[in-house]
Order: structure tokens, then C-alpha cells, then sequence
């Protein structure tokens, strides 16, 4: 859940978002990671005049931003497509339903900007860098708020602070970019702070109205939501580059893996249920796929290949209802000789109409 609904947004732009904390220093921000703020601050005051006095003059750049780069840089440090994926997109219709820029469903009543995922809980405590998409000035932050209240104490625990941790800069030509639900003590800027596009602001994570990790991305112009997707100018959309690579997918294949027993969501979420190597004497191997935006009528296959070939696991379904995120899987039971060591192939494979989806992975056995 991400809800960030415009009508919550008109009133709460500034304050909902990202409130600081008295001026106090935050946990994870750069005085307390001892980088030496104060002195970095007094170089940039003591530098210009030394440099007058040596007849060496800069001309200041009039704050190069996102229009000047043509859009957006990319706002993670990982490979979308590849370990993180666009699942939510800002609300078209102006009405009570939804609609995406393309004319889908990838979005919810309301939805102000586009929901970044990565692939689960462990790779969130890993640690993922939110990075500023344009040059600008923060406006906003706030840390502090816990991850995981959504899960744990309900939509109460997150009232009034759906963005939990997050941060809002403002770029030029009225633009401005929002950060949400970061992890706490991860924020690494305040206000007032200028930064180039790049410089990281925090960790993504699951603090305020969410339940999975994801960062939840918004773009403004004059405190209006633009979908950078399909902006009004190019100022206010990706990069060209970027936008390539994140081109437009009708469902999501987020994972794929093996268990050795019953697959359970909370557990799977947490990557507690994904193996690379496993033992001979692993009591059954489960497939599991999980992903965004499966469909009624969707065809999925789960299979599983052992060293020599044979079939082990030959899942073929056809889905009886439409999910926004659902997980799969098939399994079977070791076998009273048990598992032959060597490479066992996992393929998930989602058909729809003429179009294929697939992912594949390579798992390990090995003697004990």
C-alpha cells in the first residue's frame, strides 16, 4: 500500500512530506557520520576570496537543473529491470478510477508519483542509495519514523505521515522532487543543503504508508503532480537514457527461487526463503515466482530441471483472478534416494495473449 493521494497531497505538500527535527542533527546524517560538515562549510567561505586574491574568478552556474540535462537522472543505485522495477505509476484519470500513462492499470486511485521496488527485505537492510534526480536545494527532510509500522501497528501508527522519513528539493522552473518512505537514520541531508544530481539522500526503506520496500517517487511543478513519464516538456520527464530503461512492462516478474519447505510471505519478503546452494538431503525443493500486476486468464508455468535433465517440476496454471502482487510455487518432495548434486534450473514463465514473460535461475546441490 502507497496511497499518496492528491487530495491528501494539496494541503500536506510541505508539511506531511518531510518535517525536520528542531534543527537537531539527525540520526545517519553527515555531522554525525563525522564527514566534517562544519569544516567543509567554512572551506567554501574561506576558498572564493583566496582565489580572488589570486585574480582567479568563477562565474556561478544559474543553477543547473533538471532542464538543463533534459530530465530526470535515475533516483536509485541499482538496475532497473534487473533488481528493481517501477510497479506503480502516477493516476491519469482525473476521476474516481485510474489509469496510467499508458492507458493501464499500474496505479491507484489518486497516486501522485511512481512507485520504485526492490526486490525484498533483505536487500533493503543491505542497503539501497535514494540519490537525488536534479541538481537543487532541500527544502525538507524528516527521519526518525520507524520502518515497518505499516505491517506491524496498522494504518493508525502512520496517520499524518504517510512519506514517512523523506526529503523534498527544489530544482528550477518551479520543479520539485519528493522522496518517500526511506529508512530511518538513513537521512543524509537537511535543509538548506545544495546538491548535484547523484548525491545520495538516504536508504530506501519501509517507513510510513507502505508494505513493502520501495521508493515513492514524485515530481511537482508549482505544486502540481507531473508524471515524468509522459511530462508536459522534457524538463519535468526522464532522461532520455533513463527512460529507456525503464520502458513500459504490463506485469512484473520481481523473483525467482527455490524453498525447501511450505513458501510463506512474510518469510519470502524477508529473503528468508531463497537459496543458492542447498544439501543433498533438503527435505522437498519448492519454486516460487512473485511479481506485480499477474492477470485473470494469465498462463503461468513453474518448472524445475535436474542435473541430468529430468523433470522434476512441471506447474502449469491458469490464473483465476487478478492480483496487483502475488506470489506462486510448486514443489516436490526429495525423493528416498535424495537429491542428485549439481545444477538444478528454475523457469518461471507468464503468458499473455501473444506476449511471454520469463525468468530463469541456476541453484546448486551439493553433497554432505
Amino acid at each position: 500500500m502507497c496511497p499518496h493521494r492528491r487530495q491528501l497531497r494539496r494541503k500536506t505538500v510541505i508539511q506531511e512530506a518531510c518535517q525536520p527535527r528542531n534543527g537537531r542533527d539527525r540520526p545517519g546524517s553527515r555531522r554525525q557520520q563525522g564527514t566534517g560538515g562544519g569544516r567543509i562549510c567554512r572551506m567554501r567561505q574561506i576558498l572564493p576570496a583566496a582565489l580572488a586574491a589570486l585574480g582567479i574568478f568563477f562565474l556561478p552556474l544559474a543553477g543547473v537543473a533538471a532542464g538543463a540535462t533534459g530530465g530526470f537522472a535515475f533516483p536509485l543505485a541499482c538496475e532497473p529491470g534487473h533488481d528493481c522495477w517501477p510497479v506503480r505509476y502516477v493516476d491519469r484519470d482525473p476521476g474516481p478510477g485510474w489509469r496510467d500513462y499508458r492507458g493501464g492499470r499500474r496505479s491507484e486511485d489518486g497516486h501522485d508519483g511512481t512507485d520504485l521496488a526492490i526486490r525484498d527485505r533483505r536487500r533493503m537492510s543491505e542497503g539501497v542509495a535514494v540519490l537525488a534526480a536534479a541538481d537543487g536545494e532541500v527544502l525538507r527532510s524528516r527521519d526518525g519514523e520507524p520502518d515497518f509500522a505499516l505491517v506491524e501497528k496498522g494504518p493508525e501508527a502512520v496517520r499524518g505521515r504517510a512519506c514517512g522519513n523523506g526529503v523534498l528539493i527544489r530544482h528550477e522552473g518551479g520543479l520539485e522532487t519528493q522522496y518517500c518512505h526511506l529508512r530511518r537514520g538513513s537521512i543524509m541531508v537537511r535543509p538548506g543543503d545544495r546538491l548535484r544530481a547523484g548525491a545520495v539522500l538516504g536508504y530506501v526503506g519501509m517507513s510510513g504508508e507502505t508494505s513493502f520496500p520501495h521508493l515513492h517517487f514524485t515530481v511537482r511543478r508549482d505544486g502540481r503532480p507531473v508524471d515524468p513519464f509522459a511530462p508536459e516538456d522534457r524538463a519535468a520527464g526522464w532522461r532520455p537514457e533513463v527512460a529507456r530503461r525503464m520502458a513500459y512492462r504490463p506485469v512484473v516478474l520481481t523473483g525467482i527461487g527455490v524453498a525447501v519447505g511450505p513458501v510463506e510471505r512474510r518469510a519470502l519478503e524477508a529473503g528468508f526463503q531463497d537459496f543458492s546452494r542447498l544439501p543433498v538431503t533438503a527435505p522437498a525443493l519448492v519454486v516460487w515466482v512473485r511479481g506485480y500486476w499477474f492477470e485473470e486468464g494469465d498462463r503461468l508455468e513453474l518448472s524445475l530441471r535436474g542435473p541430468d535433465g529430468e523433470r522434476l517440476v512441471d506447474d502449469v496454471r491458469r490464473l483465476g483472478r487478478s492480483r496487483s502482487f502475488a506470489f506462486y510455487f510448486a514443489g516436490r518432495r526429495r525423493p528416498d534416494a535424495g537429491w542428485m548434486p549439481g545444477r538444478y534450473r528454475l523457469r518461471a514463465r507468464l503468458r499473455r495473449g501473444d506476449r511471454e514473460v520469463a525468468r530463469e535461475r541456476v541453484v546448486i546441490l551439493y553433497p554432505q
